[in-house]
Parts: structure tokens; sequence; C-alpha cells
């Protein structure tokens, strides 16, 4: 659905028509605000929509004006409204919206959007923090990343104004401002302010590369005798460790799991759909699991992202048996000796691999906020999942060879839950085998995804153990890359 289709289809309804409306293509319209260009032809017509929907307001109920169908189109439209600068749309969209975090938000925008004097950030901050500090929180939900992001958008648009059309010295006056600890004593929301600009000023170079075998810690090679190694042993068909529930190791490579390529939803004969988990998990885990390692380490922001305020939301596209998941939990309890939480979003097109990442995803240096997510594609998260994010990683370990991927297909969801949250970072995570023909989607994919920045890329040799205290690594290499997608 494009404008000119919602356009034509929204002025003939009356508000019973546009709740139903909204309910049955609520998706495609979040697509096409996610989506709605800035231009003057586009701006016009969301105005004509929201002239519409402000008329039939006048006339609806009180329980229509408050269905989430409605207030979802106000809110929806004030922040495209926000995001073209247009004070009176965005001001007409406040009216009608509910109080709410999204409300108090808009306000404070308005608030400084409306001073007729530069001066006017130095004298009415304290009616700014006021109105943004209502922001915090709705019920039981924090909404404290968003009046970060919202408080740092402000400050930087203010230290530009001041410093470009009054003077250098009501900058620094400003700046002051912010880092008083009398306002701070006032307004609390500055001291968490400050305690989070680490995620603003992230160090994007990549680290040295260090000499290093990667082994398994205590804790991964419990995780992997419990979840990979008993699993196999208690299998009735198992004579270990030649025979793996009643194939040798290069048939269960080969035949059961066709080197990581096969449908994984296709019954194997004599084993159940974890079997086949465990076997994929017993042949390819670790080899993935310290590459992962490997490229989790060449960054800071893994780790920056993981403690500032708000959630990283780790969307992680054909996840396998969750081994980079894994791996970027070992990463942080190794850098903070704590349980570790994190959003996950386990994506793959087999279902036996979706409950295969569940699996070991149930481990106890794990203690997600909310219930982990499991899809087939990228298109069956809903966009509100995004919401409180700190930042979007989306990981691809070892997926691009994979003949189910269209790589077109993959960059345009990844656009559509990226611009979801246009304000927050966004990272993809590449790892795969060495090779020009396992690689050419991924080369594609990096032609459909946009602008972005380039991190790190490399194809390193990443030494590793199986077990720990052994002296005959195994040396892999991998083609690696990390992105900054605009």
């Amino acid at each position: 659905m494009d404008i000119d289709e919602f356009l034509a289809q929204f002025v003939l309804l009356s508000t019973t028509e546009i709740i139903d409306f909204v309910s049955e293509h609520r998706r495609e319209l979040q697509l096409l605000f996610i989506h709605a260009p800035l231009g003057n032809e586009p701006h016009d017509k969301l105005k004509s929509i929201l002239r519409h929907l402000s008329q039939r307001h006048a006339a609806a109920s009180g329980d229509e004006r408050l269905s989430p169908q409605v207030q979802f189109l106000y809110g929806q439209l004030g922040l495209y409204f926000k995001r073209a600068d247009d004070m009176a749309g965005v001001s007409n969209c406040i009216a009608k919206i509910n109080p709410s975090v999204l409300r108090n938000r808009l306000e404070a925008w308005m608030h400084y959007q409306l001073y007729n004097d530069f001066g006017h950030n130095l004298t009415s901050l304290p009616k700014y923090l006021t109105k943004i500090s209502a922001a915090l929180s709705e019920e039981e939900e924090s909404y404290e990343n968003e009046v970060v992001r919202d408080m740092h958008t402000y400050y930087t648009y203010a230290c530009d104004v001041l410093g470009k059309y009054v003077s250098e010295a009501a900058k620094q006056e400003f700046i002051d401002h912010f880092q008083s600890d009398e306002l701070a004593s006032e307004f609390p929301i500055l001291h968490f302010y400050r305690a989070n600009l680490d995620q603003f000023d992230i160090s994007l170079e990549p680290h040295a590369l260090t000499d290093k075998v990667f082994e398994p810690t205590e804790w991964s090679e419990q995780l992997f005798q419990d979840k990979i190694i008993e699993p196999i042993k208690a299998h009735e068909r198992t004579v270990w460790n030649n025979i793996l529930m009643g194939y040798s190791f290069e048939d269960a490579k080969s035949v059961v799991i066709n080197f990581g390529q096969t449908d994984f939803d296709k019954p194997v004969a004599g084993l159940a759909g974890m079997d086949i988990v465990c076997l994929y998990a017993y042949c390819n885990m670790r080899m993935h699991y310290f590459a992962a390692q490997h490229l989790f380490e060449r960054s800071d922001l893994f780790l920056t992202l993981y403690q500032s305020t708000g959630r990283v939301k780790f969307i992680d596209i054909g996840c396998g048996p969750a081994t980079s998941g894994l791996a970027l939990i070992e990463h942080l309890y190794q850098q903070t000796n704590q349980s570790v939480s994190f959003d996950y979003i386990g994506v793959d097109y087999f279902a036996t691999m979706r409950a295969g990442a569940e699996y070991f995803m149930d481990n106890d240096h794990f203690s997600p906020k909310t219930p982990n997510i499991y899809v087939k594609t990228l298109d069956d998260i809903d966009f509100e999942v995004m919401e409180q994010a700190n930042s979007l990683i989306f990981n691809a370990s070892y997926l691009f060879a994979s003949e189910y991927l269209d790589p077109h297909v993959l960059a345009q969801q990844v656009i559509n839950l990226r611009k979801s949250q246009p304000e927050c970072p966004c990272y993809f995570v590449f790892q795969n085998a060495i090779g020009e023909i396992k690689n050419a989607k991924y080369e594609k994919f990096k032609k459909y995804i946009g602008p972005y920045q380039k991190i790190y890329s490399g194809h390193p040799q990443i030494p590793y153990n199986n077990q720990r205290g052994r002296f005959n690594f195994i040396n892999q290499q991998v083609y690696q890359e990390i992105l900054k997608l605009d």
C-alpha cells in the first residue's frame, strides 16, 4: 500500500470503518509510515489524511476516539510530522493523543521548537526538563532510552544554534547548565543522561588481533556437555564415540545435516528433531561459536551498548541452535561477571532449528527481561518488538550460503525493521566460510542494503580447541564484517 492508495480509501471511511481498516492493515500502514518520504507531495497527502481523521474525530464517540486503532494513526502521523519539522501537524496530533509517553515526548519536542529566541534554550531549560522527565515511564514500562536519545538530540541542536546564532559564550553556558549538579539535583534525568553518554561516542576502531587460542570456558564446556554430548551419548543407537545416534561422524555431517545446508524439518529415520539439532551442534557449533566470540571481541560497541540504558535487540538471522546468541552471552558475561540480559530474536526458516535455539538459550548465564522470540522470517516480527531498543544488531552467521536465502528480500526486511527505529544505532554482523561462491549472496545483499559504514572486515585465521587445556588446536579461516547501517 502506498500513500495514494491509502488516501483514496481513507477519505471515504467513517470512524467505525477506519477502526476496522487499521485492524486489517496495521502492518501495511506501519510500513507506509516507516518509508513515507519527506517531500512536499507526500507531506500534503498525509496532511489530508490528518484532516479527514480530525473531522471524523469531532463526531466520534469517546470509545472510538480512544480506540487503539485511532490512537495508532495519530501516533504514526505525529512521528511523521515531527520528522518533517511540521509543528502544526505535530500539535494537531498531540491534541488527539491520549496521555502517554509518546504524547509527552512530542510535547517536549514542541516546547523547544516554539522558542522565538535562541536564548530561550538557556532560560527555558528547566521547563524542557520538566516535560521530558514526564516521558520516562508508562505503567510498568520504562522509556529511559528514548528519553536519553531525545535529550541528546535537543542538546546537540541547542549547542549548534547557540554557537552559531548567539555566541560561543552562550553555548558554553548551556553546556554548563547540562553539567550542573545543582540542576541535576532538581532534575535527576540529567544525572541519568550523563551516565549514558557513552552510547553516543562508541569507538568504532577495531581492536588489534590478539595471539590467542580460543577454547571453552568452564561454563561453555559444561553447556556443550549437558546439551550436546550427553543427549547423543544417551541415544539408543549411539556407540560412543564411533557411532552418533546411528551414524558415523562423516555420515552425520554429510548425510544427516548436509554440511549445514539440509532441510532440517525433513524427517530422518531414527532421529527426532532435537536429535538432528544435537548432531548439527556436535559437528559445527564449537567452530562457529569461537568464530563468533572472536568477532564480538573485535569491537567495543557490543559491551558499550549492552551497558547503556534501553535494550539491545539481537536479531539472529539463520539462528540455528543460537550459536551466536550463546557466544554473545559468553562475551558479555566475561566482561561483567553477571547474568546477561538482552532481547534475543531467533529467526530461522526451519522449525526444528527454532526449537533448538530455544533449547540452547535456556541456560544459567542468560536472564532475559522479556521472553525470547522465535520466528520464521524477519517479516514475522512485530514492529512493536523493536520498541525500547537502544540498538538493533542483526547477526548473520554462516547464513549466506543457504539456497533458501534471497538477498534482495532479506535486505528489504532488514531496512523495514531498521527504519522502525530510525534513531537507534543499527549494525549488521556477518561471518561465513571463505569462498567467492559461498559469499556471492552477501555481496549482493550489501548492494541492496543502502548506505553503510564498514567498521571491520577481515579473513582471520582463528585457532581453537574443542576442549579445555588441549594443545593440538584447530585453525579455521573466516570471512567477517561489522557494518553500521545508516
